[in-house]
């Protein structure tokens, strides 16, 4: 609904999986840039780079991605840490809350199975998305400060997500 609302291309965490360990998407997205977009994304990715850095080629590959899409302009990135990655005074972190319940339930929804699947399938997702933020960056998945601001869906629907967003990005002087 906000991309919609943004117009703005949208990638979640299937596609930028896809595109990590696409070479030839890869490839096509660094032929659309140009030598300022090259030596920006140069500058972040030297700043991220760690000793261990190059031993996760997934990890690598994400990175590389996510600030070669992030300097194409205004996107939204669901999952994979892209707050983690974007540099910090780029961009607007919204991190969006529910209960287990209502999470198993949208889950159970989506994926056609019944709450006690679901329920077992976000507590592995989550043990692995804090694990994964643990692994490479060394915080707490949950650390509140990764965020500008949260959502809680168990008392806003959808839609008043959507309007409190864009009422944030037009108090910053995000033009859409």
């Amino acid at each position: 609904m906000l991309s919609e609302k943004l117009n703005w291309p949208l990638f979640d965490r299937q596609i930028l999986s896809v595109m990590a360990g696409d070479d030839e998407v890869r490839a096509r997205l660094y032929e659309t840039m140009d030598e300022r977009d090259l030596g920006w994304i140069e500058n972040t990715f030297r700043s991220l780079m760690q000793s261990e850095f190059h031993k996760n080629d997934y990890f690598y590959r994400l990175t590389e991605t996510l600030l070669c899409l992030a300097s194409q302009g205004h996107a939204i990135f669901v999952g994979r840490s892209a707050d983690l990655i974007l540099p910090k005074n780029k961009g607007l972190r919204v991190k969006v809350i529910a209960s287990l319940e209502r999470c198993a339930q949208n889950f159970a929804q989506h994926n056609d199975c019944s709450i006690e699947p679901a329920r077992r399938k976000i507590a592995r997702i989550e043990k692995e998305r804090k694990d994964f933020i643990w692994n490479h960056f060394h915080i707490d998945a949950y650390e509140p400060s990764r965020f500008d601001m949260f959502i809680n869906l168990e008392r806003f629907t959808t839609s008043q997500a959507v309007d409190m967003i864009l009422l944030v990005l037009k108090l910053r002087g995000v033009q859409y």
